[in-house]
């Protein structure tokens, strides 16, 4: 990222703070409990037929060949 360690360690020790991030194992970090439960919540939010239609309908106009969506789940 280009940013000085120093900053980015106080950044996560904030983070931290607010249990968004939680500290691992040999200096690592992962996402702390309420930010994968937000993330979760717009997944299950998340249309994307609804945000892919206008440009299936294009792609479809233009090559007048027929396209799907397949979501990526895990």
């Amino acid at each position: 990222m280009g940013e000085p360690r120093s900053s980015v360690y106080r950044l996560l020790s904030s983070l931290q703070g607010l249990d968004t991030v939680e500290s691992g194992s040999r200096g690592t970090f992962r996402l702390g409990f309420p930010l994968l439960s937000l993330g979760t919540t717009v997944m299950e939010r998340f249309d994307e037929r609804r945000l892919a239609q206008p440009v299936m309908e294009r792609l479809h106009d233009e090559t007048a060949r027929r396209s799907s969506v397949r979501p990526a789940r895990p």
